[in-house]
């Protein structure tokens, strides 16, 4: 099965784009058409919209269902597994790249401010400083 797709149509109205592709399965000869309403859309998102398209439809012509007529189908949703809870090591590389980042963010605006550049701001940026000595591990280097 070899799908080949035309462009039947492309015509602005009120703002939106509408745009027409004929499907043809070269194989068997089956054909579809199809009109896409898009208020904006780039050559490359029509042609991904179109392999899009010619996947789903290769899919639904290789797919067999092989449920007997009369079978109950099973309807309860599947159950959500959490995430695995992070380990020690990756709770101190996010604490650590936090402090890094608050650090930053403290420089930058006490120098673009100066008037900002308080006590209790030298303080915090004292603290995060010895933070940041304390935890330090040299994989951390790579990240930063």
């Amino acid at each position: 099965m070899t799908w080949t797709a035309t462009l039947t149509g492309l015509e602005k109205s009120s703002g939106m784009w509408i745009i027409g592709i004929l499907y043809t399965d070269t194989v068997s000869g089956k054909t579809f058409s199809r009109n896409y309403d898009r208020a904006r859309i780039t050559k490359k998102q029509l042609r991904d919209l179109v392999r899009a398209e010619v996947l789903r439809l290769i899919e639904i012509e290789t797919t067999d269902i092989d449920i007997p007529i009369g079978t109950t189908v099973d309807v309860t949703p599947d159950p959500v597994i959490p995430p695995d809870p992070p380990t020690a090591a990756e709770l101190a590389n996010r604490a650590w790249f936090d402090d890094w980042r608050q650090l930053n963010q403290l420089i930058t605006l006490t120098t673009a401010v100066p008037a900002l550049e308080t006590a209790q701001a030298t303080t915090l940026m004292a603290n995060l400083r010895a933070s940041l000595e304390s935890d330090w591990l040299n994989r951390y280097l790579g990240n930063i």
